[in-house]
């Protein structure tokens, strides 16, 4: 290319580099707007549904990038869906079908959008078109119904429900058509959106035809769910034969002009006592009624004391108790879970010579047992902190499973965790945790030892308030935990199962360290399922001390008045039933983990077996016996007492357990035994359930029946209590809540006693201690005769209880049990009805 050539092209260019860059590197900037632009636009609806047919003009607010409304501005309007509504190009919505669209309103490209429902018309009149001709028994004929709205506009396309006031005259198909079966009158009803309309008719016999007649029913008293046989005349074949039971169809099985036999209805009929009840037949020739003695109800004879329990498959609909007397009564749900809820309608009436003086409407309504609002304590705060960790442990268990060794490891290795000294003043580093034990959740402790036994070593944090001022306290508590609580672990199994893989010292540890203060003013202990791992197994375990360890508070004030747990009288008093409680949840952890569980024990029983460990300490230093029937005198009352002479320093074991079960008694019908940690009372209500089963079903060996359900690798909750007491859960359920009202009462006896218990003995005396009523079950009263439970939904594991009073000589009680108040209980369902007479 020639140089001068090249010099211009050069330049070009460069001038055109220069034009494109503005002078500089930088892109191009938009133009800022010098006024108002369109930015929002607001379309305004209706509040409501329109509707089918109904118009409605619209407003679009046009608004400037500074929400400043401009004038002047017309949108151009549109709808998502012009089968539902259409819009006009001044914003008028027609409404068109049923259904949800969007009408949408553009301004300078920018759209505002509002939706709108449309709903049918309603119906407001139906009405039924007269017959043209007489209807004659055997015809079929259609039937014309016109349904209108408001403005007599008539509709199409909506459900109608057809009814006959006599289905032994004629009823409506599903393609509404008469059907005459018999003569007589009716008054047929076409029901549509709750709007109805109805036609009387009158049904003839065809020509020639007999009317049928009774002569006989056997047998002498019908009963549900059996065949009879009805004699007489006039009868014709299957089709052509209908026969109710006290107005109940029965399904007729055969015939012959002279005898029908029939399926007397399983289900449906009123709950009475035995009377006669109609019995018709009708035919195309006609209808005819006879009475004959009905037996609805399962009559039950029983003597004080004696019981039924039966489940929703069994004679659980109708129950007669013939014996006048007082009786308790329990609706129960048999659901294996608190969440399985379950409803029912219970009704009583009079049965016998007493049934046709039952009062007009049914006699009296009980109403719910009142609720007791319980306002949450520092103490019960501090419980659901217990519950939740220990449902975290759970997790743990659930998600990590056994302990796990490295690999290729010959043995679980012990790296990087502390042997604790054998030697009175030791010291030894040790990890605190409570809501992680994640490394990061973790706290070093400097522990001392100041006790060792064969069986456990008290350390505590030499950060305490009172470090070396409590030794007597904490030698005390070892030597004690040594000898009463260690032997009583034993029962439920061996705390230290997986020791040869935690720290292989043949000891618990006990750390008492201020760290636990921290955590709550009234947390006294605690353990945690990780300190059974390796820290190098999972990181949700890094903090794991590796050994079977209970954190423990320890007191700040040595004041004698003090009565909170900072104070060394109020933990020296509540330390050691805490002690084996927590302890007790290491042989849990402990045997299930030696057996490579699959399935580890729910919260609820879990904390109940626990409770019984504490239970069964408060029973060794009270002087009590297993199945004593304990009174207030001989436990609770001593543990308020603390310097009363042979009280054993007022060691509180028992006070909590009672209170809980008191808060559980209250509100028994909201409650369920079953609960995990979304409800503390378990401390009271699963560990008197687990308690009575031990006592009843224990057989002679407690330990051995409480070990059965610590010691399984496969069984949790209600499959574990089955398997260990050879019963239903549904069936143990119905017995305890029974018992809740019985024990004690003359003449009643087991399962419907508590034999460790004397349950309104210790009520009666702990009301000295709170303001709580001296019978604090909440249950039902009634008079005997009429009465009513109305929509109770009962969580699973739960009841509602009714005692019946005697009624006037020669009564008899009816107890009616359904699903709702006209349909019967499934017999899927888990509902279930036990009775006790107790008087």
């Amino acid at each position: 290319m020639p140089r001068r050539l090249m010099r211009l092209v050069t330049r070009s260019v460069a001038l055109l580099a220069l034009l494109a860059c503005g002078g500089d590197a930088s892109p191009p900037q938009p133009l800022e707007p010098t006024g108002p632009v369109v930015t929002t636009i607001v379309v305004t609806a209706p509040a409501g549904p329109l509707l089918v047919g109904a118009t409605l003009a619209l407003t679009a607010e046009v608004r400037d990038q500074a929400g400043v409304v401009m004038a002047g501005k017309t949108p151009t309007w549109s709808s998502g869906n012009d089968a539902i509504a259409t819009v006009s190009n001044a914003g008028v919505v027609a409404a068109q079908g049923p259904g949800t669209t969007s009408i949408s309103a553009t301004v300078d490209g920018k759209t505002g959008t509002a939706t709108l429902t449309v709903t049918q018309q309603p119906v407001f009149a139906v009405a039924i078109t007269a017959l043209a001709a007489p209807v004659v028994a055997g015809d079929t004929t259609p039937l014309v119904v016109v349904l209108s709205d408001r403005n007599g506009n008539a509709i199409s396309g909506r459900r109608i429900t057809w009814s006959s006031s006599a289905p032994l005259v004629a009823t409506v198909d599903g393609a509404g058509r008469l059907v005459a079966s018999s003569p007589g009158a009716t008054t047929v009803t076409a029901l549509s959106e709750g709007v109805s309309g109805t036609l009387a008719v009158t049904v003839t016999p065809p020509a020639g035809s007999v009317a049928p007649t009774i002569t006989s029913i056997s047998p002498a008293t019908l009963a549900p769910g059996t065949t009879a046989t009805v004699a007489g005349t006039g009868f014709l074949g299957v089709a052509n034969t209908a026969v109710t039971v006290a107005g109940v169809p029965a399904a007729v099985l055969r015939t012959t002009p002279t005898e029908i036999t029939i399926a007397v209805p399983s289900s449906g009929l009123p709950c009475q006592s035995t009377q006669p009840m109609p019995i018709t037949v009708a035919t195309l020739g006609g209808a005819t009624t006879a009475s004959q003695p009905l037996t609805v109800a399962r009559r039950r004879t029983m003597a004080v004391g004696e019981s039924f329990i039966v489940g929703a498959s069994g004679d659980i609909a109708c129950n007669e108790l013939l014996d006048n007397g007082s009786y308790l009564v329990s609706v129960f749900n048999g659901g294996t879970a608190a969440s399985s809820t379950a409803r029912f309608e219970l009704r009583g009436s009079a049965g016998g010579p007493l049934a046709s003086r039952l009062p007009a409407g049914g006699g009296m309504t009980i109403d719910a047992a009142p609720a007791r609002q319980l306002a949450p304590s520092a103490a019960t705060v501090v419980e659901q902190q217990h519950l939740d960790h220990l449902e975290a442990d759970l997790a743990i268990l659930r998600r990590l499973g056994a302990p796990k060794r490295r690999a290729r490891a010959p043995s679980y290795s012990r790296a990087g965790t502390t042997s604790v000294p054998l030697a009175i003043g030791a010291t030894t580093q040790l990890k605190f945790h409570f809501n992680s034990c994640s490394a990061a959740g973790v706290t070093p402790v400097t522990a001392r030892v100041v006790f060792f036994g064969n069986h456990s070593i008290v350390l505590e944090d030499v950060a305490s308030p009172l470090a070396g001022k409590v030794d007597a306290d904490l030698i005390a508590m070892g030597e004690q935990f040594e000898a009463i609580s260690y032997p009583l672990l034993l029962n439920f199994g061996d705390p230290l199962a997986q020791d040869i893989k935690t720290d292989a010292n043949e000891r618990i540890l006990m750390l008492f360290t201020p760290q636990v203060n921290s955590v709550g003013s009234n947390l006294l202990g605690f353990i945690s399922v990780c300190d059974f791992y390796p820290a190098y197994q999972d990181p949700a375990v890094a903090g794991s001390n590796q050994a079977e360890i209970f954190y423990a508070r320890t007191p700040s004030d040595t004041s004698s008045e003090s009565t909170l747990l900072s104070g060394r009288s109020q933990w020296r008093r509540e330390m050691p039933a805490t002690m084996i409680h927590e302890a007790k949840h290491i042989a849990s952890y402990a045997e299930r983990l030696s057996r490579a569980a699959t399935q580890f024990e729910q919260v609820w029983l879990e904390e109940a077996t626990a409770q019984l460990a504490s239970e069964m300490f408060g029973r060794a230093i009270h002087g009590n016996r297993w199945r004593g029937d304990a009174t207030y005198r001989e436990s609770v009352y001593c543990e308020s007492r603390p310097t009363t002479a042979g009280c054993a320093d007022g060691v509180i074991a028992m006070t909590n357990h009672f209170g809980f079960l008191a808060n559980y008694l209250q509100n028994f019908e909201a409650k369920s035994i079953l609960s995990g940690s979304d409800d503390i009372d378990i401390y009271g209500s699963a560990w008197l359930f687990t308690r009575w089963l031990v006592d009843t079903y224990g057989g002679g060996d407690e330990g051995a029946f409480l070990r059965w359900l610590v010691q399984t690798n496969t069984l949790s909750g209600t499959a574990n209590i089955e398997a260990v007491s050879g019963r239903p859960f549904p069936l143990l359920l119905a017995e305890f809540t029974l018992m809740l009202a019985a024990d004690n009462l003359p003449n009643v006896q087991g399962p419907f006693v508590e034999p460790s218990w004397n349950l309104p003995d210790v009520f009666a005396g702990y009301v000295e201690l709170v303001s709580r009523p001296p019978a604090p079950l909440a249950m039902r009263q009634s008079a005997g005769g009429a009465f009513s439970v109305s929509g109770r939904n009962v969580k699973g594991g739960g009841a509602v209880l009714l005692k019946i009073r005697p009624m006037a000589a020669g009564g008899t009680q009816l107890i009616e049990l359904k699903s709702t108040p006209t349909a019967p209980l499934p017999s899927t369902s888990q509902v279930g009805l036990g009775v006790v007479r107790v008087e």
